[in-house]
């Protein structure tokens, strides 16, 4: 008669196994994507065209002596060129004047249990990370004890092209991302790879685009 219980446990952790392997499967899955969240306006029609039209940086006087600016900067130089522009020599006149801003701000998205586990709250289908709908499928809380809020950041990054004659804002791109690092270095290249994948997107949509996290070095 004792050995049932013994049994029924056995069967129990095995049939629990299972679904927490797939989690963790899934969660090991989305490690290496980022999802940002990418906001676009502009008034360019569909049969515009980009090719051999030239841009230039506007930076702010401050920016201007950013190493960092600098670095992000660069992303999106090269994700213009894809797109068929051409940079203008320095002191060269140029059609688009390009305008780049970047913040790290602190967010709320999980809880933290005393003993420094995060737990993430699951319901139906998936569940949401700072806004940005992560699907996984199943759930299980993680930790216990006291409970307190795990700091998250909001890491925007903002680009905006004026044309310069006649003047005119013609494009507004924002995309936006979470991670546990107070740094936004680590998802540039993901911000930058998500506002210019389908440039310029469509106008007055908000869409989330799930992009490869690129590893620490890669350029």
């Amino acid at each position: 008669m004792i050995g049932y219980p013994a049994r029924y446990l056995a069967i129990g952790q095995a049939l629990l196994a299972a679904p927490l392997a797939a989690l963790l499967l899934s969660l090991g899955g989305c490690a290496a994507t980022v999802p940002a969240q990418v906001t676009t306006f502009h008034e360019l029609a569909a049969n515009d065209s980009f090719a051999g039209r030239r841009f230039a940086f506007a930076p702010t006087a401050e920016q201007e002596a950013s190493l960092e600016y600098a670095s992000y900067a660069d992303r999106v130089r090269r994700a213009l060129i894809r797109h068929s522009l051409v940079e203008a020599p320095s002191g060269s006149p140029a059609d688009f004047a390009v305008v780049l801003r970047y913040s790290t701000v602190p967010a709320q998205a999980a809880w933290r249990d005393g003993r420094g586990s995060v737990g993430v709250g699951v319901s139906g289908g998936g569940f949401s990370f700072g806004g940005l709908g992560v699907g996984v499928g199943i759930g299980i809380p993680i930790g216990g004890g006291a409970s307190r809020p795990a700091t998250t950041y909001r890491h925007e990054l903002d680009v905006e092209i004026d044309r310069t004659a006649p003047a005119a804002r013609i494009f507004e791109g924002r995309a936006v991302a979470e991670s546990e690092s107070t740094s936004i270095a680590s998802v540039v290249p993901a911000l930058v790879a998500a506002l210019f994948e389908s440039f310029p997107g469509p106008s007055g949509a908000t869409r989330i685009v799930e992009v490869p996290l690129e590893p620490p070095g890669d350029r």
